[in-house]
């Protein structure tokens, strides 16, 4: 059996790598969307 604090670490890393996915997505949606506006 774990220590709650172990769960809560994962948990919290976790956490952390998806929100560092979903930064990066959200910048190359930006990104796409700049050149698109550029472009036109």
């Amino acid at each position: 059996m774990q220590t709650p604090e172990a769960a809560q670490q994962r948990r919290s890393r976790h956490r952390r790598a998806t929100f560092s996915k979903s930064v990066e997505l959200h910048d190359k949606v930006i990104a796409y969307y700049l050149n698109i506006k550029h472009y036109q």
